[in-house]
């Protein structure tokens, strides 16, 4: 069972240790879970940023779990 509860932490791990992507993976991962696929892109791309601040780029496994994401909770479709 996934947790909200889990959130605050993983997110605060992200702030204080910005370049660990293994705490954005498990961030990333946690909002997926909770459904929350908009979030899971926006610390992504959080993370992408920062990494490109020091010329880097995110590993094979994060961006792997970012296509995962994506295949398996496509945006909405737009109303109209």
């Amino acid at each position: 069972m996934v947790s909200v509860a889990a959130l605050p932490v993983t997110s605060s791990c992200t702030v204080y240790f910005g370049e660990h992507e293994d705490a954005y993976r498990r961030l990333i991962s946690l909002h997926a879970r909770l459904g929350h696929r908009d979030a899971a892109l926006r610390a992504y791309r959080r993370l992408q940023a920062r990494l490109a601040n020091l010329d880097l780029k995110p590993e094979p496994t994060t961006a792997a779990l970012v296509s995962q994401i994506i295949a398996e909770h496509p945006a909405a479709a737009p109303r109209g």
